[in-house]
């Protein structure tokens, strides 16, 4: 009988067919994958089981839609009543594996539960109590609902809500923050398994609905299958990424190979090998295809991007030097080596002045690892003549967990190292040297995709811990606190006058609205504007501008630029010849080691006119009001304080508004903002953010654009002062 039934004559090709085959590939490969991995756990015991389960149901259900008599249908409908009874037991078992219960209460209930399958399966098999016969539908044969189904359904369901609850119960009671990461996307894939119910609606109603559950359990599953690839929700230590990829290559090949071979399978085998061998390479076509077009996307999403050796390198002090502060720099280092290698956690060990021994100054990613991260880290001390110690000293060199374990070179400080590997769960230690002194030993955990230090990864990590040697020893004797926060109160003193000396509101003169503002990348910033009444309403000056470099230097350098400016203002109403004397004074003051652009306009509200004159500053951007058009305006000249009598190098003009036109005046710092990503904001999306906004008031688009350029910057640190001040006649 059973090989009447498995013949390949009873069976015909059904399209509704399709989306069960796709789900048990999928249910085999994963729940083959995941037992594989790690046969012991109960955990993956269990999970394995449920996707044995839905493979079962999943076969089943190919073979009922592509049967050609009734009692095959009856036969295959039986053996997917057999696996569904079973579901719930397998995900009750999954959650109690998951959150490690001990209490024998929860074990019994599983014995009730199988007991409860155990007893409907063997009424779906040997009865039509549960399943009885058979309905022909549009798509294919399909079951009907027998007279004890519906108790079936209530205990099924009983059992899901049980399991939601403990489950609950757990997440409630967790602190661990991974745990209730892992524990809501279990609650969510129980929510999207009680929608597969709708494979119901045919059995008990008299409607043709095709059962498309399956798309619904194959959906719960995938969101367990990114828990545990995410999230780590199951006791795998390995990298998922690759199977990953090409099960969705595969997924994705089989669609259109399948679709293709029901169109033209006729054609293709009645051709016979030649045929063949076109499925055959159309397949490996599709699956290159599929296999790099994915690649890269899951390379990002499983954190396997590679990084640029040299890049990393120039710009490492920079990006984490920005601080004097011990706690400031330590963060900065640690987030900057989770973005290139993934690191989970790491920590670092510092001689503070005037102590004798090494302690844990900093550390981050323990929040899961242990529950008093704090007082773990308190009792981690190593004095200056430490065997481990003396060690890096000595040798200055990476220690990796795997070869102190097994290279005899290193038995000296292996019980040492050992202890502190594994009471902070790192992998390797890097010493952080300035010359032959050894400052600090940084201690980095597993990668977050848990692959190993490749040979490219340690080379990397003993050039940075020689690059930023000097870093944390300035930081670590730079001064006690009392001088840091006397210099933060200087700079802060210092930014405070500087915004002082920026203008308070729009100067009131007729036919022109005003407004500016300025973003300081520190405390205090090198770029200038400031408006100037010039006449009883019907004149004012606009000057913006850009001190070379930031700090101190460039403030000082700006407040005495903008006192000359006010100063000149009132002797002449050229802009050149003002432009010529602010050159004159920084020439004479810094030698040519400072320098700057500057843009200054005259307004005159009689004529509606912009006379102006530019040393080298950006161009302006003006919105005419009747065409919507936008124009740029070269501001061209030579930049002031690199040589003196520059008047042949300026020029003067003049720019003639309407009611309505809109002008937009900015500095570099605004253009040349970078992302995280490297990019800069550009002219291009600075005009946009101009025209896309060009219907609001001078006020709204000058906070528009400023939005739009910090929100493009993101968490990058500002590189540059931003400087912007919009004009409307």
């Amino acid at each position: 009988m059973l090989i009447e039934t498995l013949k390949i004559s009873n069976y015909q090709w059904n399209p509704w067919a399709f989306p069960p085959v796709i789900g048990c590939l999928y249910f085999i490969i994963l729940g083959s994958f995941v037992y594989l991995k790690n046969r012991r756990s109960a955990l993956n015991i269990s999970f394995g089981f449920l996707c044995f389960l839905g493979f079962i149901w999943q076969a089943g259900l190919i073979m009922m839609l592509m049967s050609k008599p009734p009692f095959y249908p009856l036969f295959w409908s039986k053996c997917i009543g057999s696996s569904v009874v079973f579901i719930d037991l397998g995900f009750y078992l999954f959650i109690i594996n998951f959150i490690s219960v001990k209490n024998r209460l929860y074990k019994s209930i599983a014995y009730l539960i199988l007991a409860k399958g155990i007893l409907f399966g063997i009424m779906v098999v040997s009865s039509d109590l549960i399943l009885t016969d058979l309905k022909k539908h549009a798509f294919g044969y399909y079951l009907k609902a027998g007279r004890l189904h519906p108790l079936f359904l209530a205990f099924f369901l009983f059992v899901l809500i049980y399991s939601f609850s403990i489950l609950f119960q757990y997440y409630r009671s967790s602190g661990s923050r991974l745990k209730k990461i892992q524990a809501k996307y279990i609650f969510l894939s129980l929510i999207v398994l009680g929608l597969a119910s709708v494979d119901y609606v045919p059995m008990y109603l008299k409607i043709s609905l095709y059962p498309f559950g399956d798309v619904f359990v194959v959906t719960s599953f995938s969101i367990l299958a990114y828990a545990i690839i995410r999230y780590r929700a199951l006791e795998i230590d390995t990298v998922v990424h690759r199977t990953f990829l090409w099960l969705v290559s595969i997924l994705f090949l089989i669609l259109p190979v399948g679709l293709a071979y029901g169109v033209f399978r006729a054609r293709l085998f009645g051709t016979g090998l030649t045929g063949t061998a076109f499925l055959i390479s159309l397949t490996l076509i599709l699956f290159l295809v599929y296999y790099n077009a994915f690649k890269p996307r899951i390379d990002h999403f499983f954190r396997r991007k590679k990084y640029d050796y040299q890049m990393v390198l120039a710009e490492m002090p920079s990006r984490i030097g920005s601080s004097l502060d011990l706690q400031v720099l330590s963060r900065n280092l640690f987030r900057e080596l989770k973005e290139i290698l993934y690191i989970k956690n790491a920590l670092l060990l510092i001689k503070p002045p005037d102590t004798d021994h090494f302690e844990v100054m900093d550390y981050s990613g323990y929040q899961n690892l242990i529950q008093q991260s704090r007082n773990q880290f308190q009792n981690i001390q190593f004095s200056s003549d430490h065997p481990l110690i003396n060690w890096f000293k000595t040798h200055q060199r990476i220690l990796e967990k795997d070869q102190v374990e097994m290279d005899s070179r290193y038995a000296p400080v292996r019980e040492e190292a050992l202890k502190l590997f594994n009471a902070c769960f790192l992998e390797v230690l890097v010493p952080v040297t300035m010359q032959d002194k050894l400052v600090s030993i940084l201690g980095l955990g597993k990668k977050e995709n848990l692959r190993n230090y490749l040979a490219r990864d340690i080379e990397l990590l003993e050039s940075i811990g020689k690059q930023i040697g000097i870093t944390l020893d300035n930081a670590l004797h730079h001064g006690d606190i009392v001088e840091k926060e006397r210099i933060a109160e200087e700079l802060k003193l210092g930014r405070q006058i500087q915004t002082s000396l920026l203008p308070h509101g729009p100067p009131q003169v007729m036919s022109l609205s005003i407004h500016g503002l300025m973003e300081p990348a520190k405390e205090i910033g090198g770029d200038y504007f400031d408006f100037i009444s010039l006449a009883e309403k019907e004149k004012a000056g606009i000057v913006i501008g850009d001190v070379s470099g930031k700090g101190v230097a460039a403030g000082l350098l700006m407040a005495m630029v903008k006192t000359a400016v006010y100063i000149f203002s009132r002797t002449t109403d050229s802009p050149k010849d003002t432009l010529m004397l602010i050159n004159d004074i920084l020439v004479r003051h810094t030698g040519g080691d400072k320098f700057m652009t500057m843009l200054y306009l005259i307004w005159d509200a009689r004529t509606l006119t912009l006379k102006y004159s530019s040393a080298g500053h950006e161009h302006i951007l003006l919105l005419r009001n009747s065409s919507r058009d936008m124009e740029v305006i070269e501001s061209g000249g030579l930049i002031l304080g690199i040589r003196p009598d520059i008047g042949d190098y300026l020029d003067e003009k003049e720019l003639k508004l309407n009611k309505g036109d809109k002008l937009l005046l900015y500095t570099d710092g605004a253009t040349e903002a970078p992302n995280f990503l490297k990019e800069r904001f550009g002219m291009a999306r600075l005009q946009d953010v101009f025209i896309r906004n060009q219907s609001k008031a001078s006020a709204e688009l000058l906070q528009a654009i400023r939005n739009e350029i910090f929100t493009f910057i993101g968490t990058q640190p500002q590189a540059d002062d931003i400087t912007l001040v919009v004009l409307e006649a």
